[in-house]
């Protein structure tokens, strides 16, 4: 409001209350009782006041609470409004809030209280945006159920953002989940690519697991169809387009009841885990009769053949035969693998040899095995092989060739010749433990054989079989001798312990000290030479007798010799001799 303006108010408001003290006091004296005191104002000075043009304000204050000139000038100094064409504005630079009793407009612009209908008549709202908006508001139920796209249309969501539609669909009712109409417009050569639903894995360090997953996540109920085709009557050129290779819905569909010999080319690779050919020729040669079986192969004749699946092989004759052709001195003709994902120690792998029973099952009869008793990758892998057979039903392992040792074990005899009779066999030659004694190693020969050990094919000592032991010419048997022994001074039997054949005894500081003697077994001899300066007393074993009595002791003299034979588990036959001296 302009200052003008602001004074003709103030001149209203004066005149009205001037007049209306004019009217009351009319009646009266106009003689003033007396004459203006020193606080008192002529009307004058109240007109200048309140109507002059030249009358100046500042001496005034102004207060909300003041006089009535101090009001209006609080009034003129902080509100100020102007009017124009039925605007009212405020011209101040501050603020103004209205605060109503049932609505209320903030300093900031805000609205409280007020229902706006843009529909309303001569109502519209316009510039509303996003940030107009509030956040996870707007509902499908405020967007119209038939909406139309006016440009190209992104949506860009971000790491862990996912656009995801959940339907539920109503019981007996034929329903779809989301349906996408497509138009093309192909009339023309030029347009080549127009499709409904295009996935693009765009560049990126990475790439997607799968462009396309489909889930069946109820655990009881089957999915009539993954994926399922409806022609209309327009037909698919493909059902399939493989990077340009392309798959139609009668190569598709035929593999609902199998691939027929003459639907396959004479090209590429065919990979299955049972093929049934039954007749017919591969390059050129003739595989068999057409049966209802599976074909005879009379020849297959390939670089290579590579079996994801078990190879069973049933023919009348050979079954098979490998042969490697390298011309070299070492050729590996097959390899056997044990290929475990978590390899162990002891992990083993073996081939089943099997045979026909009387009942037509075909048993396993003998197993050829080899294990890693160390896996780790090195040089410290040790391997073992071991060989099995069949007896009475039970598979047993017989021999073993161990890689840490180098050692080869038996858990059998070694038979040597060939005879039906088994190891262990009186009538065979064979080497093991004696079943009667498990303790002792056991060489056999058959009747009126006997044992020969030979250098160059040039016997040496010849074990005949009789039990004579006759030695090679110029061949000895030597025997086990001690010397510098000294007789035991404690002289009692026991003690001086004689534990070679021969026993030269050196020492014999008292007289009748004293050596004792082995326990019998009969066929052994010892001899004690005594060359020490005393007599000395020799014990036999405790219950053998030495020629003396049980227990009792011989006393050869000094510079003699003593022979002990024994003749059984006790009694020894000793005889002494002087010894040759010059």
């Amino acid at each position: 409001m302009h200052r003008r303006n602001h004074v003709r108010l103030l001149v209203g408001i004066v005149l009205t209350f001037f007049f209306s003290g004019a009217l009351v006091a009319y009646a009266g004296s106009l003689t003033p009782s007396a004459s203006p005191a020193a606080t008192m104002n002529t009307v004058a000075e109240i007109y200048d006041a309140v109507a002059s043009t030249t009358f100046s304000s500042s001496a005034i204050t102004a207060s909300s609470t003041g006089s009535l000139i101090q009001v209006l000038k609080n009034i003129a100094t902080n509100l100020s409004w102007s009017v124009s064409s039925n605007n009212l504005t405020n011209t101040n630079t501050g603020t103004v809030a209205i605060d109503s009793s049932d609505w209320d407009i903030s300093t900031t612009g805000a609205i409280t209280g007020v229902a706006f209908d843009a529909n309303g008549t001569g109502n519209t709202l316009t510039n509303v945006d996003n940030a107009d908006l509030t956040a996870d508001t707007l509902d499908f139920t405020a967007i119209a159920d038939s909406a139309s796209l006016d440009a190209d249309t992104a949506i860009a969501a971000g790491a862990a953002e996912e656009l995801t539609y959940t339907k539920a669909y109503t019981n007996a009712t034929t329903e779809d989940g989301l349906v996408m109409s497509f138009t093309a417009s192909d009339t023309t050569s030029s347009t080549t690519a127009q499709y409904g639903l295009y996935l693009d894995n765009v560049a990126s360090t990475e790439g997607a697991d799968a462009l396309l997953v489909i889930d069946n996540s109820d655990l009881d109920d089957a999915v009539g169809a993954a994926i399922k085709f409806i022609n209309a009557g327009g037909a698919f050129t493909a059902l399939f387009d493989i990077a340009g290779t392309l798959l139609s819905p009668t190569e598709v569909t035929i593999l609902d009841s199998g691939i027929a010999l003459s639907e396959l080319t004479d090209s590429g690779t065919l990979t299955a885990g049972t093929v049934d050919i039954n007749g017919g020729a591969i390059d050129g040669t003739t595989i068999g009769a057409t049966s209802a079986g599976a074909g005879t192969f009379t020849a297959i004749v390939g670089t290579s053949l590579d079996l994801n699946g078990a190879l069973d092989l049933d023919v009348a004759a050979l079954g098979a035969t490998i042969t490697n052709t390298a011309d070299a001195a070492s050729s590996q003709v097959a390899i056997f693998e044990g290929d475990r994902a978590t390899p162990a120690d002891a992990d083993a792998a073996y081939a089943t040899l099997r045979l026909s029973d009387s009942a037509g099952n075909q048993d396993e009869q003998a197993r050829i095995s080899w294990a890693a008793t160390t896996v780790a990758d090195g040089a410290t892998q040790d391997g073992d092989m071991f060989f099995s057979a069949l007896t009475n039903n039970t598979l047993t392992e017989y021999l073993r060739i161990v890689g840490a040792t180098g050692a080869v074990e038996a858990n059998t005899a070694f038979r040597f010749g060939f005879s039906d009779a088994n190891a262990g066999a009186a009538t065979t030659y064979w080497i093991g433990r004696d079943t009667g004694n498990p303790n002792q190693l056991k060489f056999n020969v058959p009747t009126d054989a006997g044992f020969v050990w030979s250098e160059n094919n040039t016997a040496l000592m010849t074990l005949s079989k009789d039990g004579a032991l006759t030695m090679a010419n110029d061949s000895t048997i030597l025997f086990d001798v001690n010397t510098g022994l000294t007789a035991s001074t404690t002289q009692t039997q026991g003690n001086g312990a004689l534990t070679a054949d021969v026993n030269q005894v050196t020492t014999v500081t008292n007289a009748n000290d004293t050596v004792t003697l082995p326990a019998a077994v009969a066929g052994r001899t010892v001899v004690i030479v005594n060359v020490g300066a005393n007599i000395m007393k020799v014990f036999p074993a405790s219950g053998d007798d030495a020629g003396a009595g049980v227990n009792a002791a011989i006393t050869p003299a000094s510079s003699t010799k003593t022979e002990c034979h024994a003749i059984d588990t006790t009694v020894w036959a000793c005889t002494e001799v002087a010894l040759v001296t010059t």
